[in-house]
């Protein structure tokens, strides 16, 4: 369903058209997106705590930098325990027991979080160089998209042939870059913004992400026309 993050649009806009591009306002574009989001796991009235959004900053988005023990240690743990205070505030809810969720920690739980972090400020400043533009373009068209997508393979296979059967991808040792984020870039297709271009497996983010760009898209043209 539909939830009032018209608030958030606001003192999105409040930023953008202040111009200034820091660390500081981008960290400010960071808590609104994850809060805008989140409006509709929390209770009304419930945000992120500070604390939870500086944490989830040390996940790391690029797998080259897990090779790297010093920063994959402390990403680890952040994500650990941004899972674990997502999946917290969303028993609350009651939707835990609901829909018999499960108990572990999995990255779904805060998987918005990480991505309002990593992507949100870039999307609300390409979305207000053009007001006028589709959300599904400023999505597409953000400056830090990451072209290659990094993922391990499931199970061996040669991947439709593309391997010979005596030297396929081994399940837990192969590595492939799929190159979604640049096809999004080249055809402004939310499919690929989104996931690998089918309709089976997305971004459970998606529909949030969209609702409030379009509100700020809104606010945008309200203040700037």
């Amino acid at each position: 369903g539909a939830f009032d993050v018209s608030g958030y649009a606001k003192d999105a806009v409040d930023v953008l058209l202040n111009k200034k591009k820091n660390k500081k306002s981008d960290e400010a574009l960071q808590s609104i997106f994850v809060n805008a989001l989140g409006a509709r796991f929390f209770l009304p009235g419930e945000e992120y705590e500070p604390e939870v959004i500086k944490e989830a900053r040390k996940a790391l988005p690029n797998i080259a930098d897990s090779l790297n023990p010093l920063k994959r240690r402390p990403s680890r743990k952040a994500v650990k325990q941004t899972c674990t205070y997502v999946r917290d505030a969303c028993s609350k809810t009651g939707d835990i027991e609901k829909y018999n969720l499960p108990k572990d920690c999995p990255m779904d739980f805060a998987h918005p979080l990480f991505v309002g972090i990593n992507s949100g400020p870039d999307c609300l400043r390409k979305l207000a160089e053009d007001p006028s533009q589709s959300v599904e373009t400023a999505m597409c068209q953000r400056d830090k998209v990451v072209k290659n997508i990094p993922r391990m393979v499931k199970k061996d296979s040669t991947l439709g042939g593309l391997l010979p059967e005596k030297k396929p991808a081994y399940v837990g040792k192969t590595v492939i870059l799929l190159g979604i984020g640049g096809i999004a870039a080249a055809t402004n297709d939310r499919a690929f913004a989104f996931g690998t271009g089918s309709k089976d497996r997305r971004c459970a983010a998606e529909p949030a992400i969209f609702e409030f760009l379009e509100a700020v898209k809104k606010e945008l043209q309200s203040r700037t026309n």
